[in-house]
């Protein structure tokens, strides 16, 4: 900053300027992703077709279509946070609701515009304001009133980034089977007399084994039998096969059939 030095009483301006150094004060821990200013002196609403409201509700328009577009990448806006804030005109009390009430219209209006969004529907809080203690501007100008009349719109962002991928496993090494050895010379087998595989087992053995420790066993085993057979005609009849009475009868008795044979 510089200040305009004088060199005498009723001098005129002095073309030479000063240099101060300013105290450097601490910044924020945050700030405000976007800032609507400019309403009008006691006035709230986004809606009441006013040069500033236009402006104002265009600008929560454009902030909507970001969220919008935000929602289909991998740092979605989850979070939303306002704080409405006054110029010093009126009383400090009085200030403080005007200032949520301009925060709360704008939730409203962003509720509004976002009621079709699929997917993330990020959160929208209103903290009480602090009225006319914190300006951003000087309030002894039109324009810095103006400007301290505002709505402070802070975000916050959500990861939703798809875990990495695992690591390829690596190549799979067959070795190639070895020839098969060919006896040239008759005489017995160095193995000796092949196994002999045990006999196979019909469905309804298998089920009589599976269920021979349940009271009714044979019962269910009966109950699962015709529940099959069911089941294959009723496949049969969805795939557009039509069966008589007399065909239908066959085609049970076949099935039961079937379930006594090895498998």
């Amino acid at each position: 900053m510089y200040i305009r030095v004088r060199e005498g009483l009723g001098d005129a301006p002095s073309s030479k300027f000063k240099r101060v150094t300013e105290r450097l004060l601490p910044k924020p821990p945050y700030l405000p992703y976007l800032i609507l200013d400019g309403f009008m002196t006691d006035k709230w609403s986004l809606t009441d077709g006013s040069p500033e409201a236009i402006r104002l509700s265009g600008m929560v328009s454009a902030f909507t279509n970001k969220v919008i577009l935000s929602s289909k990448t991998t740092h979605p806006i989850a979070g939303i946070r306002l704080i409405g804030h006054t110029d010093n005109t009126g009383r400090e009390q009085y200030n403080k609701g005007l200032g949520d009430r301009r925060a709360l219209a704008v939730k409203f209006a962003l509720q509004d515009k976002l009621k079709g969004l699929l997917g993330l529907v990020p959160d929208i809080v209103v903290e009480p304001g602090p009225g006319y203690s914190k300006p951003r501007a000087d309030n002894d100008t039109p324009e810095g009133r103006a400007a301290n009349r505002r709505v402070e719109v802070f975000i916050t962002t959500r990861d939703v980034t798809p875990p990495p991928l695992p690591p390829p496993f690596p190549p799979t090494v067959t070795k190639e089977p070895a020839p098969p050895v060919i006896r040239t010379t008759p005489g017995p087998y160095p193995w000796g007399k092949l196994p002999t595989l045990p006999p196979r087992k019909s469905l309804e053995n298998w089920l009589d084994e599976q269920l021979k420790r349940l009271p009714q066993g044979r019962r269910i085993r009966d109950a699962v039998l015709k529940g099959s057979c069911f089941l294959l005609e009723d496949l049969f009849r969805r795939k557009g096969g039509t069966l008589s009475e007399k065909q239908k009868e066959d085609f049970r008795k076949q099935c039961r059939e079937r379930a006594k044979r090895p498998i």
